[in-house]
């Protein structure tokens, strides 16, 4: 069990201490932290959506493990959510001509 912030809520995640924060995060609810072996239909494979803001950096939480998350800040794709519009992120991407697949581009939302 650890203590960390996720999209500024302070939350209680449970799991192994070696299990990869990404699968952690996604059975959490969070579900633009995803990997494609993950998602139904999906080949299987690293594709980086599972691109977080780890302690103010970019980082892929397939590569961080459970316990390396304590007391870490986090911040999601879910973190840019406004209820059911379209964020200014989202604008932009959509302004610029941007194409991305609706798996990746909550990550690429979140880069931007």
């Amino acid at each position: 069990e650890l203590k960390c912030k996720i999209n500024g809520e302070e939350v209680t995640l449970r799991a192994e201490p070696t299990a990869r924060l990404r699968d952690v995060l996604y059975r959490a609810g969070y579900r633009s932290v995803r990997d494609s072996e993950l998602s139904e239909g999906a080949a299987g494979g690293f594709a980086g959506s599972d691109t977080i803001v780890f302690n103010g950096k970019l980082k892929y939480a397939n590569f961080i493990l459970f316990y390396q998350a304590e007391g870490a800040e986090i911040r999601t794709a879910e973190s840019l959510l406004n209820g059911r519009e379209l964020n200014n992120v989202q604008k932009a991407m959509v302004a610029a001509g941007i194409v991305q697949s609706a798996y990746n581009a909550p990550a690429a939302a979140l880069i931007l």
